[in-house]
């Protein structure tokens, strides 16, 4: 008997019925239904899937929303997700098989098996198992090129800056690198491999190792805000996002809820499938050993190999999230009380994550196990109720001008040319205000230590009354010419803007995310003051004064007229 029916029967006496095996769960789904049905309306999203399954079988599948908005075709068990980034864990379960089989070992440095890779290090080399738990020390990626090998050649541009092994540090050009390797060996693509060795295995019919243009009626459209260039809001227009062919390692599968159920219920079986092992227990093993600490995980986090490692409840939980041009994923597997979830969405955008609602779904399903209360439901989501609203209101100044915010029941208001314009949050201490002269950039509220002082708006920075710090900056002044915004082609990385501020150099997003540029030598800089950091920019092609092009290893934007 399952681990989840048994811990069911034994702390609620209540035999199995249906799908739900027992009334606590049925209570579980009911909650969640009923907050996903709210949630999607209150955030605009077009379409939604979800599936639990415990260690036998498939549970629950709940589909909702539209697959397609203008066509009113709905969400169904065979809608196809791209599901981005779980793909990882993917591969790295093939490179696992071919370690078994002895093709490989994970300790290989990569250019054992691709010679004409050489990334420029002061330390040891780079291996297999650097790029499968993101330790390389390489950077994240552009994604400039549907070619895996153009991103990997790109590499060779590159150093390392740390010990590989030692620092965490996100990157899809390092599976993309891992896909090129098992291509190398196998003398097949990386998305064959996938169907073969894992997808055909577990029954997994209706999905597929790489994204292809044949796939795209069945596909669900994937949605992004209507403006690339700017913070979205939470009812902000969508339109349907570019569609790419995908075949690299980092992000190339598309599948459907029922079919992740079958994948996250290999691992809560610790790699063996219906027909038999997918992996050695031994694999399976490495593969959910905690290699490498994020800087953002709890303590007791860490990341595997292609796999989050995490403590939750006091259990084991295993998982991943995936992002895509219009789809965001998430699947997750509580390796002690034996049960998973795989949850996806048809919008890319800032305001709304799987990942929330299977952590919800999960808890709530513990707690019904343990027979404690379970979690209250989150409040229907208004993005424009600011709690602690008191702490940004004030009336901030950069010499001559003057930017008022306002709090009024806890919520805040920019005044500005007459008017009183909403505030509605993006994150901690970022608000959004949708008034002319300022769509374009987040309101971000600095602090000295818990007191709000100070606030950044593109390149304006205005000061409160108990802002104690400098009020003058000196900069280079060669950074004047790389103020700007720079575009390409790259659906991925549209777009960006250079600003000068506080004294400081920074890139922003159209998130509403930024990052300081440390400067290293003439026109290149650091992106972010870590030095730890491999990423890089570099500015050049002047041009009345501007620079008229900005280059990441790979990839180049031009200076836009746009503001």
């Amino acid at each position: 008997m399952p681990l989840l029916q048994l811990l069911l029967q034994m702390l609620s006496n209540v035999p199995p019925i249906g799908a739900f095996m027992g009334k606590p769960l049925e209570r579980v789904f009911s909650r969640i239904d009923r907050h996903i049905r709210g949630t999607m309306s209150s955030r605009g999203i077009p379409g939604l899937a979800i599936a639990l399954t415990d260690a036998d079988r498939t549970l629950w599948v709940g589909t909702y929303g539209h697959a397609d908005i203008s066509a009113r075709t709905p969400v169904r068990n065979d809608t196809l997700f791209q599901i981005g980034s779980i793909s990882k864990s993917f591969a790295s379960m093939v490179i696992l098989q071919m370690q078994e089989k002895g093709l490989l070992k994970i300790d290989d440095p990569i250019s054992r098996h691709l010679p004409w890779l050489r990334i420029k290090s002061r330390y040891g080399p780079i291996t297999l198992k650097h790029l499968m738990s993101h330790s390389g020390g390489i950077m994240v990626g552009t994604d400039f090129t549907l070619s895996g090998y153009s991103e990997a050649k790109a590499l060779n541009e590159t150093a390392v800056d740390i010990r590989p092994g030692s620092f965490f540090h996100y990157s899809n050009s390092g599976y993309k690198v891992l896909g090129l390797v098992i291509e190398e060996i196998l003398g097949t693509d990386n998305g064959s491999a996938i169907e073969e060795r894992i997808l055909r295995p577990l029954g997994m019919k209706a999905s597929k190792g790489s994204i292809t243009n044949d796939l795209r009626e069945a596909t669900a459209t994937g949605y992004a805000p209507v403006f690339d260039d700017r913070p979205a809001p939470v009812r902000c227009p969508l339109a349907p996002a570019p569609w790419i062919e995908s075949f690299t390692a980092d992000g190339s599968i598309t599948s459907t809820a029922p079919d992740m159920a079958k994948y996250v219920r290999m691992l809560l079986n610790r790699g063996r499938g219906p027909a038999g092992r997918i992996l050695s227990e031994h694999s399976f093993s490495s593969m959910i050993e905690n290699v490498v600490h994020p800087n953002d995980a709890p303590p007791s986090d860490g990341y595997g190999l292609g796999l989050d490692i995490m403590q939750k409840d006091g259990h084991l939980v295993i998982g991943h999230s995936g992002g895509m041009l219009g789809f965001v994923s998430y699947i997750e597997a509580d390796m002690d009380a034996g049960f998973g979830l795989a949850a996806f969405t048809n919008v890319s955008r800032a305001s709304y994550r799987p990942e929330d609602l299977v952590r919800l779904a999960a808890t709530s399903i513990r707690a019904a196990i343990e027979g404690r209360p379970m979690p209250k439901l989150p409040e229907d989501y208004d993005a424009n109720q600011v709690e602690n609203a008191k702490d940004y209101a004030g009336t901030y100044r950069s010499g001559g001008r003057t930017l008022r915010v306002r709090a009024r029941r806890q919520r805040l208001f920019l005044e500005h040319d007459g008017h009183i314009v909403p505030m509605e949050r993006l994150e901690k201490d970022s608000f959004y205000a949708d008034s002319d002269g300022f769509e374009l950039f987040p309101l971000r509220f600095g602090r000295d230590k818990d007191e709000v002082v100070e606030v950044f708006h593109g390149s304006d920075w205005y000061y409160g009354q108990p802002y104690k710090g400098r009020k003058s900056f000196r900069t280079p002044k060669a950074w004047d010419s790389y103020v700007g915004h720079y575009r390409t082609y790259n659906p991925w990385y549209s777009n960006f803007r250079v600003v000068v501020r506080k004294g400081e150099l920074a890139l922003t997003r159209p998130d509403g995310s930024e990052e300081m540029l440390t400067p290293l030598k003439a026109g290149w800089f650091r992106v972010g003051t870590d030095k730890r950091s491999p990423e890089r920019i570099r500015f050049d092609v002047l041009y009345g004064g501007k620079a008229m092009r900005a280059t990441m290893p790979g990839s180049e934007w031009w200076r836009t007229a746009a503001p």
